[in-house]
């Protein structure tokens, strides 16, 4: 059904997870599972190698299966690509929480770096710029891949609206200049060619005065913001994302003592129709009154939504 697909039967092979594969530049689709704990179908989708935006992610998702309502987000990898520092910068500097092993220097290149297991929440630091083919310009690329037990996974739309302020949550991208070199800290870190190995050398101590370092507290790089400014820049090529409503599941009663529940409104919708879209309410002059759809009709200000 897909010009340009490959079909691949791995049915002989006992090393496989999935006995068959539809391989498309797009995406990967994976059945036939050979474990009973397995999703029955993986799709596999890289948005950003092939610049999809949020919507057509979706519509990509729905051409496979027809509908996305079932299906769920085990496993996705945040990234974000930075020109400031090489890949062995990057590790002198980076602070993953929670490492009791040492950093893996991907055939001692110092291009590509690993911290923790490859089954695991793993983070890898690498050359982007030597994978695209590009010379003589700096592009490394930190990236975090997430696993979810199927008990907790979002769907495909919960997940493309899920606030994602705890990305790369406790990372750090330490500002080793700002910290003074005569501290014992300062010459563990100048010492060891990584972050990661130098804390497996401090003790509990030294740990927590890293942590009160102006370096910790002020990285060279906020992964964070920079993170959430990528994924704003994404999120705008969509108009159906660029929304994130918060409306009241009680809204014809507002009683004194009604407790009000706030929920979040899912804007991803097929269609145009009036119907499909949530009803909105909010403080109209000294009122709560329903917002009309149609956003050009005259009503005083503020709006609480």
């Amino acid at each position: 059904m897909v010009k340009g697909a490959s079909y691949v039967d791995k049915s002989a092979n006992t090393s496989t997870r999935y006995k068959y594969m539809l391989n498309y530049k797009l995406f990967k689709v994976k059945w036939g599972k050979v474990y009973a704990h397995l999703p029955n179908t993986t799709i596999e989708i890289n948005p950003s190698s092939q610049n999809i935006s949020p919507s057509q992610l979706v519509d990509i998702l729905k051409f496979i299966v027809g509908d996305v309502d079932d299906i769920q987000v085990g496993m996705w990898d945040d990234k974000v690509d930075i020109t400031q520092f090489s890949p062995n910068e990057v590790a002198k500097r980076l602070y993953v929480p929670s490492q009791r092993s040492k950093l893996q220097n991907y055939k001692g290149k110092h291009r590509t770096y690993y911290y923790g297991k490859r089954n695991g929440q793993q983070v890898k630091v690498y050359d982007k710029a030597n994978e695209m083919g590009i010379e003589g310009y700096v592009l490394t690329r930190i990236e975090k891949t997430n696993k979810v037990k199927r008990a907790n996974r979002l769907s495909v739309r919960e997940f493309l609206l899920n606030d994602r302020s705890d990305v790369f949550q406790g990372m750090n991208m330490v500002d080793i200049d700002k910290i003074d070199g005569r501290k014992k800290i300062k010459k563990i870190i100048n010492k060891e060619d990584n972050m990661i190995e130098a804390v497996m050398k401090m003790s509990d101590n030294e740990k927590l005065r890293l942590k009160r370092e102006k370096g910790f507290k002020y990285p060279c790089l906020d992964l964070q913001k920079k993170f959430q400014d990528d994924l704003n820049e994404w999120i705008q090529y969509s108009s159906l994302l660029k929304l994130k409503f918060i409306a009241l599941s009680l809204v014809h009663n507002w009683g004194v003592t009604t407790p009000l529940e706030k929920r979040t409104v899912n804007p991803i919708v097929d269609g145009n129709t009036l119907s499909q879209f949530p009803k909105l309410c909010g403080w109209l002059t000294k009122k709560r009154t329903d917002i009309p759809y149609d956003l050009e009709s005259s009503f005083s200000l503020p709006i609480e939504i």
